[in-house]
């Protein structure tokens, strides 16, 4: 069996909180869980930093925007939230999961969206998009009037 971030914090909450209560093999027991499910330091470690992220207030961290495993559990962080419209995200994540977007991709195409200081239309992210998953992008990078973001925009 093969535990996921949410199954391990689960399961460090479950037997931590059974040591507290007076259980005295609970500590063995988390042990031989995490070894049983095949959960090695990293993932432990993950889901330390993800209960930390969430316990400190921070949604941002909870799903690091360095993991690009899963792009369909990308959260924004605080600077991406700036620029990019929600209607935009969720276009990005939909092209993720339906698998025409690559996760690597979808890391590139935020890292751009979050050099700008205006948001971004919709219809700027849907060509961005288009551009990094066709390639068609020429490797040059896109000015903020590519963006939508030109002074003459008003926001």
């Amino acid at each position: 069996m093969s535990y996921n971030l949410r199954d391990v914090a689960l399961l460090l909450l479950d037997r931590l909180e059974a040591f507290l209560g007076g259980e005295a093999g609970a500590l063995e027991e988390l042990k031989e869980g995490l070894a049983a499910a095949g959960a090695g330091p990293e993932l432990v470690h993950a889901a330390l930093a993800w209960l930390r992220a969430g316990a400190t207030g921070e949604p941002e961290e909870m799903v690091p925007a360095e993991t690009p495993a899963d792009p369909r559990r990308r959260v924004l962080s605080r600077e991406e939230r700036r620029v990019l419209p929600p209607e935009a995200f969720g276009f990005l994540l939909r092209l993720a999961s339906d698998g025409r977007l690559e996760a690597a991709q979808l890391e590139s195409i935020l890292a751009r969206l979050g050099e700008h200081e205006f948001p971004v239309e919709l219809e700027d992210v849907q060509e961005l998009a288009w551009r990094v998953a066709t390639g068609g992008e020429g490797g040059e990078t896109e000015s903020e009037s590519d963006l939508g973001a030109s002074e003459d925009t008003v926001h």
